[in-house]
């Protein structure tokens, strides 16, 4: 038995905080999985692309970590996303007050 995992790109980039939230209202449960579940096993050093995109790209390390110690084992990729968007909106506010 064996599997073959294949991508297709979807045409959806983000820039900003807010950019993201809007891809990851609008991706499927694929693309959910595909970047926070198996990115951690594709020898990425056990991290999400979304937790690394975020350290990296967003500088925001702290964020990074919090989505990174989402428990993806104990809720469904509907409850995930929920949880996503609810740490993502915290912190866009916070940055979009900071920035006011």
């Amino acid at each position: 038995m064996s599997a073959v995992r294949f991508s297709i790109p979807l045409g959806m980039e983000a820039r900003t905080l807010t950019e993201f939230i809007t891809a990851i209202e609008h991706v499927g449960p694929s693309s959910l999985y595909l970047h926070l579940y198996e990115a951690k096993l594709r020898g990425g050093g056990g991290v999400s692309d979304f937790s690394r995109w975020l350290e990296k790209e967003m500088e925001a390390p702290s964020l990074a970590r919090a989505v990174g110690e989402l428990d993806l084992y104990g809720w469904t990729l509907t409850d995930i996303r929920r949880r996503l968007l609810e740490l993502l909106g915290t912190a866009n506010a916070g940055e979009d007050h900071a920035s006011s």
